[in-house]
C-alpha cells in the first residue's frame, strides 16, 4: 500500500479548483491564460508509452482525455492489473476514483471492476473472489468494504490509499501494511515485505 501525505491532496484540491477556474474564464473570455502546455514530457510519456497502450485506452492518450485528466486513476489500474496476475482467481477491481472503466479493453487477469459503494459492484460479486479496493478511503472504511465485498479466506488488497488518518506508520485497524511510502518530516519511510528502510 502507497500512503500519500494530506498535503498532496490539498495541492490537488488546489489544482483541481484552478482548473474549475481556467475552464470557466476560457469559456466565458476564450482566453486560456491557466494552461499553455498539455501535461509534463515525463507525465506524457508514461500515459503514451505505457498506460495507454498497455490497458487498450480507447482514443489513447490526448489532450482532455479521461486518461490524460485522471492518470493516477489510471495508473492505479495498471498497477492493480499487475497484483492480479499473481492473485488467487477470480479477482475484481473496485475504485473510488474517477475511472470510466469502458474506455478500458485489456483487463488481463482481472474479472471485474466497479465503484466502491455502488449497488452494482456489490451484486456482481463472484463467489471466492479476490478483491483490490483502489483508493478507499480512510481506514476507518476498510473493515465495512471487506463486509461488503470480501469473501472469507480470499485476499482484500487496498491498494494507494491516498491518505492516512492517523498519521502514524502503519494503522490502527489491524490490517497488515506490506508496501508503503510515507512522508515524514526528514524524508520518507519505504516499507516491503517486512523491511523498513529510512530514506
Amino acid at each position: 500500500m502507497f500512503v500519500k501525505p494530506r498535503h498532496e491532496y490539498v495541492i490537488v484540491w488546489m489544482w483541481d479548483n484552478m482548473l474549475r477556474f481556467c475552464t470557466f474564464t476560457n469559456k466565458l473570455y476564450g482566453i486560456n491564460f491557466c494552461f499553455p502546455k498539455f501535461g509534463t514530457p515525463l507525465n506524457q510519456k508514461f500515459g503514451k508509452t505505457l498506460i495507454a497502450k498497455d490497458l487498450k485506452i480507447k482514443g489513447g492518450y490526448l489532450p482532455g482525455s479521461n486518461v490524460s485528466r485522471n492518470l493516477i486513476a489510471y495508473s492505479n489500474i495498471y498497477w492493480a492489473k499487475r497484483l492480479a496476475g499473481a492473485m488467487k482467481k477470480p479477482v475484481g477491481v473496485l475504485s473510488a476514483e474517477q475511472i470510466n472503466f469502458d474506455d478500458i479493453k485489456n483487463w488481463g487477469e482481472i474479472s471485474r471492476s466497479g465503484k466502491i459503494g455502488s449497488d452494482k459492484a456489490r451484486k456482481e460479486g463472484k463467489p471466492n473472489e479476490s478483491i483490490i479496493a483502489i483508493n478507499p478511503g480512510g481506514e476507518e472504511t476498510w473493515q465495512r468494504l471487506v463486509s461488503a465485498y470480501g469473501q472469507p479466506n480470499c485476499p482484500f488488497i487496498v491498494m494507494n490509499n491516498s491518505y492516512s488518518t492517523s498519521y502514524d506508520l502503519g494503522n490502527r485497524k489491524g490490517f497488515e501494511e506490506v508496501y508503503y511510502l510515507k512522508r515524514i518530516s526528514r524524508g520518507f519511510v519505504f516499507v516491503s515485505s517486512y523491511q523498513l528502510i529510512l530514506i
